[in-house]
């Protein structure tokens, strides 16, 4: 499917200990009326924008992939979150010319980096805004009545760019399967009381309950995703049951 959405919220978040240009945004975008647009939660689609062709062929859109954050239950706006970029590219162009009212190009959904049906224990883990995807995951079960345990361990630089952080502390208050680990990679914040470091750090000693009947998701940086992809079966997880969705 293809149509055009306009963009109703932005969300900007500056890194301030590195400079004082965005560092990551939260893009909301209406969905038409007479578009009935159906999704699976971990699925993404692709963006664009008119005044942003192919180099190759200028008579042609440039399609860009984003993972979608909004819940596949909210049938009214999608929500993305998209690390901003200095580099030419779609990212950028986003960051320069799009605004509230713009219109964007959608094209989609694709993917299979769905909740398996029958998983009986998730866990997320996810580094900046790969977190998008398992958001809309984590979004749809809770609020479709979904009882089993959820937990998501969500690495990011330090408080400044902890993007859905009001949203994802209240829902670990409403729903007591839900569980948040978050954990920054700056040292000496004063401001975070919280863990820091990276995953490696504290995953062999962790406590996690139900490692065998656990669905692990990943999704983040190519690193990261494969480090955890390794690490966790010499932990007890089952290799059948890790997920990945890098970057």
């Amino acid at each position: 499917m293809e149509f055009k959405a306009e963009i109703t919220d932005i969300k900007t978040f500056v890194d301030k200990s590195a400079s004082l240009q965005p560092h990551t945004r939260i893009y909301r975008m209406k969905i038409p009326e007479d578009i009935k647009f159906e999704f699976k939660s971990g699925q993404f689609i692709m963006l664009a924008m008119e005044d942003f062709p192919l180099r190759s062929n200028p008579k042609m859109l440039k399609w860009s992939s984003y993972s979608i954050a909004s819940s596949q239950l909210e049938k009214t706006y999608l929500e993305f979150s998209i690390r901003l970029l200095d580099t030419p590219g779609f990212t950028n162009h986003l960051k320069e010319k799009a605004h509230i009212g713009s219109k964007i190009s959608i094209k989609g959904p694709f993917g299979v980096f769905t909740v398996r049906p029958d998983a009986k224990r998730l866990m997320y883990v996810c580094t900046g805004t790969g977190v998008a995807p398992l958001l809309s995951h984590i979004r749809t079960l809770l609020f479709s009545g979904s009882t089993i345990p959820i937990s998501l361990f969500f690495g990011f630089k330090n408080p400044d760019v902890y993007i859905f952080r009001e949203e994802l502390e209240e829902l670990t208050k409403k729903f007591p399967n839900f569980k948040l680990e978050p954990t920054i990679t700056d040292p000496g914040r004063t401001d975070w009381q919280g863990r820091t470091g990276i995953f490696h750090d504290f995953f062999p000693t962790y406590s996690f309950v139900g490692k065998e009947e656990t669905d692990v998701y990943i999704c983040g940086n190519p690193k990261m995703v494969e480090d955890i992809k390794t690490i966790l079966p010499t932990i007890g997880f089952n290799h059948d049951n890790i997920h990945i969705e890098p970057w």
